[in-house]
């Protein structure tokens, strides 16, 4: 996915989430918990930030909170394998080592 993807997509959720949901919240809520955290804290501060994570479990995406009032950067969530300590957000926009796709959601 090119940064013109990324950005349309994102713009989409921002704006019909009234700024609750998108890559861009997702993006902003994991980089302001990595100050002196090592990496498998800040993942698992972040799946608690937006309500991935329930009694230390992550969970799939079929129990995600299908509403409005779901924390922010909730969503969107795109797992292909379902569980969402392994999905697509947490490997390739949150680790910016893999591609640094994080550069477009400024």
């Amino acid at each position: 996915m090119d940064c013109e993807q990324l950005e349309l997509i994102d713009r989409m959720w921002n704006y019909y989430s009234n700024g609750k949901f998108g890559f861009s919240v997702q993006n902003n809520i994991y980089y302001s918990l990595k100050i002196g955290i090592n990496d498998k804290l800040i993942k698992r501060k972040f799946g608690n930030n937006i309500g991935w994570l329930e009694n230390n479990q992550w969970l799939t995406t079929d129990n995600l909170i299908d509403n409005i009032n779901a924390p922010n950067g909730h969503f969107p969530s795109v797992s292909r394998e379902g569980s969402l300590d392994s999905g697509w957000l947490v490997r390739y926009i949150l680790n910016p080592s893999v591609v640094n796709n994080s550069l477009c959601l400024k």
